[in-house]
């Protein structure tokens, strides 16, 4: 038989458990919060490399098309363009073509080219999105590569020629 005594007594948790609990959420919450902009900062770099590669695959295919139609000239001629071009369709957080913009009056976080040194340029929401030794700015040109080989069997010199995606300091 239940006493009367234990059916009035409160089955409830106290204030000093609430408290307890309280405190450790306040500090696993802290704990969160401390990691949070690292990850962000890790994300936008990710993000940013993506976009990179996504050019390096869309340069190779278009620099052996125009190659194999154009030769040399097609390849100086494509080395000029703006890469973000050659993509099915622009990176979302792409703001088109400039001639030497001021970047402190463009928005963080986003691409633009600059038409004047043929430059594609990241200005990254934190400036500790890429490695410590790079600068603020992802800046990125495509360079034309022509390397001797050796000599043919009829005597001639044969050029390698091509394009690469090489980041700029």
């Amino acid at each position: 038989m239940i006493a009367l005594t234990d059916r009035l007594r409160p089955r409830g948790h106290t204030l000093f458990e609430l408290g307890v609990v309280a405190c450790l959420f306040a500090a696993l919450v802290g704990i969160f919060l401390t990691y949070v902009p690292r990850y962000r900062a890790e994300a936008e770099g990710v993000q940013a490399r993506q976009v990179v590669a996504a050019l390096r695959s869309a340069l190779s295919a278009r620099a052996a098309q125009v190659a194999a139609a154009q030769g040399e000239a097609g390849l100086r001629a494509l080395a000029m363009q703006n890469p973000v071009e050659w993509l099915q369709r622009p990176p979302e957080n792409y703001l088109g073509e400039y001639y030497r913009p001021d970047a402190a009056l463009l928005p963080a976080g986003h691409w633009y080219f600059d038409r004047a040194d043929k430059i594609l340029v990241y200005f990254p929401n934190r400036y500790k999105s890429f490695s410590s030794e790079s600068s603020k700015l992802l800046r990125i040109k495509v360079k034309f590569l022509s390397l001797p080989s050796s000599v043919a069997k009829r005597g001639r010199s044969v050029e390698t020629m091509g394009l690469a995606l090489e980041e700029i300091d």
